[in-house]
């Protein structure tokens, strides 16, 4: 119960961490994304220096800096969150995956593996 008697607001569908880690797989350049979703420089390089040390794939970078990104937005509404998101995901020049994920928000859907094709 969240401190106004009232039951958590589930999370939306489209940022749990499935959808993320999905998403994740279809982004190409999870560093760039970063920097668009204002995550500090720093942190960015210290998740490139993780990839090159522990052999991370493309995929697995993007997904640790958008649940980076999650995190530091704990305390946004969903809708804020996935505005941004489909925002910086347009800034890659990613215009068809940021339609599908205003879609799929707007649907309460997850973000599936064939969603993208």
């Amino acid at each position: 119960m969240a401190a106004d008697g009232k039951p958590p607001k589930p999370e939306a569908s489209v940022l749990t961490q499935l959808s993320l880690s999905n998403l994740a797989r279809h982004v190409d350049d999870g560093m760039w994304l970063g920097m668009y979703l204002n995550i500090p420089t720093g942190t960015i390089v210290n998740f490139k220096n993780d990839y090159n040390r522990l052999g991370w794939t493309d995929a697995e970078l993007a997904e640790h800096i958008l649940l980076y990104w999650k995190s530091m937005r704990v305390a946004a509404r969903d809708k804020d969150k996935v505005a941004e998101l489909e925002r910086a995901i347009r800034d890659i020049e990613k215009i068809e995956i940021a339609d599908t994920l205003g879609d799929r928000f707007r649907n309460n859907q997850e973000l599936t593996t064939d969603c993208f094709n």
